[in-house]
């Protein structure tokens, strides 16, 4: 049968609640006030290790928002036979038959989300024949030359 095209996006950015945890229960100890002498050397290390790894977590927690989008059907590599139905947080941004050239200016817009779902299905089923998701940045980096590839969530 003719197949669709189908563009999906998604704008979920949040923080899990797994990783706020983490960034509690990952901090060095700071002394108190009281034991505090800026010319302690020592004293002084600390609270500059301690805002080191408070940095380094927050960093981390912003990638792994980024790369584990949370309550957001997002799986590695390129899928088939995809069930409509647990696309989960992705909304239809661009459907088109599929002998319907698709451009680039088809699946851009005002309504850009952070990840982008490509793929499609056969006339009248409920599955995605196939499907791959990535960074919407990424997947729409711009090349040195038209030939060169990017590779964005394992396609």
């Amino acid at each position: 049968g003719v197949q669709r095209m189908r563009g999906f996006q998604s704008q979920i950015q949040r923080l899990p609640h797994e990783m706020e945890d983490a960034m509690e229960e990952e901090l060095v100890e700071l002394p108190s006030l009281d034991a505090f002498n800026i010319s302690d050397e020592k004293s002084v290390l600390k609270v500059k290790l301690a805002l080191a790894q408070t940095e380094i977590i927050k960093l981390k927690a912003t990638l792994h928002a980024v790369a584990n989008p949370q309550g957001l059907y997002f799986v590695e590599g390129v899928q088939q036979d995809v069930p409509e139905a647990i696309l989960k947080g992705w909304n239809c941004y661009y459907h088109a038959p599929y002998h319907n050239a698709t451009t680039v200016e088809d699946i851009l817009g005002d309504e850009l989300g952070t990840f982008i779902l490509m793929g499609a299905k056969r006339r009248g089923s409920s599955y995605l024949a196939i499907a791959a998701m990535g960074r919407r940045q990424s997947v729409f980096e711009r090349t040195l030359d038209e030939h060169d590839t990017m590779l964005e969530n394992g396609v």
